[in-house]
């Protein structure tokens, strides 16, 4: 209900708007937690690339078409939420949740100290040069800063982000920009936060003056979403035995054969709401940079277009090509290294992850359950079943038959929507071949000017239906957590780059495209453990919202909270479930009166 309900809610405010495109590299804020599995690709594919997790971070600015104030922004960038450890039990959005809340207080406080300027120029209390870039404005952009690494502790719970070695630990970033045939030289400031060139100006339409710093509206949305996520983690400082504190084993990811004690660090060991935090600021100053950068850009133009088809992915046969090699997808399927879990969250018992094999005590186990076909195993080779999924229909299919993708066209951009999480380089051969496509394309004159000229190609994964892994073959031949969960068999991703260059040359040549099958309609199958809400209520003396005593508001650890710490107060409050309020269920208003400024 909340989701159909936000949909509408953006539909209805619906506006004219203007779209600007940059990307970079941000190479510090996740690894690759299968290695092994990604060496196994061609020496030849690897040496096209620097590192063996997709550092690539692509961002859509979005701004008014009349005013060019920022209405949001949209980036891609592959690392797992998985900066949290297993043993959390609260709703988080992890380190993603951290980016996108950084970014949007940012925009915040940036607004607000806009306005703020604005009005002391019109007093004549500040000059217009000293308001401009270069004047006044770093300090603003600092203090905003600050706001955003309040945001990204706060969406962890954190009361305040440790900051040693003053503020500089968590700005620090390796992120360099990609360039481009329109603009060569990007110009970015050396200090974080400060904003280069004049981009507010430039969104601005041609003949309207535009604003000598940022501007923003109000309800600016940010949203960061996963690229090729697959192998990626998080917990960068790598994996070690919690019993030994020494490195796990590089094939196995164990300690002493047992995978539970193999552990991933994130930045900030062994805090890991700290951590999540961390990386959920390095992708708001990668984030940053790129919505500057944007708006030194031409806007996109060219076509707004799409396809989308739905797949039955348990027996496509696909045809050898210069991106593809040959061979037919299966029913799915969960291997043994499934078992065996990630350095980011370990699994049980005796599993382990490359194993081709697979425990002796669960192939019995799983013969006497549910053995899998003898086609089923070859077609599944070299993974050993331990969940032979496609066979179980109670209550329902326990794994999809169907997936849908899609491939969305704006101007030069083109993103390609996937359902599921592929791995690194998988994700690296879908977006060469989506690239080739439509350069061929552009070069050979059959797409609309701009439409297909220097693609930008980005990956947007966990789209639609869930389906769970996508490897290379290569990598699905070490059958690492990965490869063990790539559902359809070793062509898999070879199904899918077929099926996306189909697309793409149906929304080339302007052709529409249909889908011989139909996802099951599920809604009257569901099974919910959730009882309902029997009573909401508060004592006689009480009223919801009422606040019990006249307790000034304290941090966790009893002290006066700081301008941008978590303060902790407590009301009378519903059961949020109970109904569907259509806005926020908690509203804190404060005025601070030494700037003026009202929050809430």
């Amino acid at each position: 209900m909340a989701a159909s309900q936000a949909i509408q809610a953006a539909h209805d405010s619906l506006r004219p708007a203007l779209l600007f495109l940059a990307s970079g590299d941000l190479t510090s804020a996740s690894v690759n937690r299968s290695p092994t599995a990604y060496l196994n690709n061609p020496e030849e594919e690897r040496s096209m690339y620097d590192t063996d997790v997709d550092t690539d971070m692509t961002l859509v600015r979005v701004a008014d078409a009349a005013s060019g104030a920022g209405r949001g922004a949209l980036g891609w960038f592959a690392v797992h939420c998985t900066s949290l450890n297993n043993t959390n039990r609260l709703v988080s959005g992890d380190n993603k949740a951290a980016a996108q809340l950084a970014i949007e207080w940012w925009a915040a406080e940036a607004e607000l100290r806009a306005l703020n300027l604005l009005a002391e120029m019109a007093n004549g209390t500040t000059a217009a040069a000293d308001a401009a870039a270069g004047g006044d404005m770093p300090n603003a952009a600092e203090v905003s800063m600050i706001a955003a690494a309040a945001a990204s502790s706060a969406a962890l719970g954190l009361e305040e982000l440790k900051m040693t070695e003053g503020a500089n630990e968590p700005y620090k970033t390796m992120f360099h920009l990609h360039t481009t045939r329109e603009r060569k030289r990007m110009v970015l400031a050396s200090e974080p936060g400060f904003h280069g060139g004049d981009p507010a100006q430039q969104a601005a339409p041609e003949g309207q003056a535009g604003s000598q710093f940022l501007r923003f509206e109000p309800g600016f949305v940010a949203a960061m979403a996963q690229a090729s996520v697959g192998d990626t983690s998080p917990n960068t400082q790598g994996a070690f035995c919690l019993d030994t504190g020494l490195p796990c084993d590089r094939a196995s990811s164990t300690c002493n054969g047992r995978n539970e004690l193999c552990h991933g660090r994130g930045p900030a060991w062994p805090d890991d709401r700290t951590s999540a935090a961390i990386i959920g600021l390095q992708q708001f100053l990668g984030a940053l940079r790129l919505y500057d950068t944007a708006g030194t850009q031409p806007p996109l133009s060219g076509r707004l277009d799409f396809r989308s088809v739905y797949l039955d992915m348990t027996n496509i046969s696909v045809s050898a090509s210069e991106w593809t090699r040959p061979g037919r997808t299966c029913p799915p399927a969960m291997g043994m290294s499934f078992a065996a879990g990630t350095t980011d969250g370990p699994g049980a018992f005796d599993f382990t992850q490359g194993d081709t094999r697979g425990p002796p005590l669960w192939r019995i186990v799983r013969n006497l359950v549910l053995p899998p076909s003898r086609e089923q195993q070859a077609c599944q080779a070299p993974k050993p079943i331990l969940l032979d999924t496609g066979q179980i229909t109670v209550p329902y299919l326990w794994q999809p038959r169907i997936t849908q993708i899609s491939l969305l066209r704006l101007g030069r951009l083109v993103i390609a929507c996937v359902p599921g999480e592929f791995s690194t380089m998988a994700g690296r051969r879908l977006k060469r071949a989506l690239k080739a496509r439509f350069t061929m394309a552009a070069n050979t004159g059959n797409s609309v000017p701009n439409d297909s000229d220097d693609p930008v190609i980005v990956l947007s994964g966990l789209t639609g239906t869930y389906s769970s892994y996508i490897t290379t073959w290569e990598e699905y031949q070490v059958q690492r957590y990965e490869g063990a969960s790539t559902l359809y068999g070793p062509h898999t991703l070879d199904a899918y780059i077929q099926e996306f260059l189909r697309l793409a040359d149906a929304m080339i040549a302007g052709r529409p495209v249909t889908s011989d099958v139909q996802p099951p309609d599920l809604e009257l199958h569901q099974i919910s453990l959730l009882a309902p809400v029997v009573l909401d209520w508060v004592p006689p003396t009480a009223s919801f919202g009422m606040l019990p005593n006249s307790r000034s508001p304290t941090t966790a650890t009893g002290r006066q909270p700081g301008p941008y710490s978590a303060p902790h107060h407590y009301a009378q409050g519903g059961k949020p479930r109970d109904r569907n309020r259509g806005r926020a269920h908690v509203a804190v208003g404060a005025t601070e009166a030494a700037t003026k400024r009202g929050r809430h």
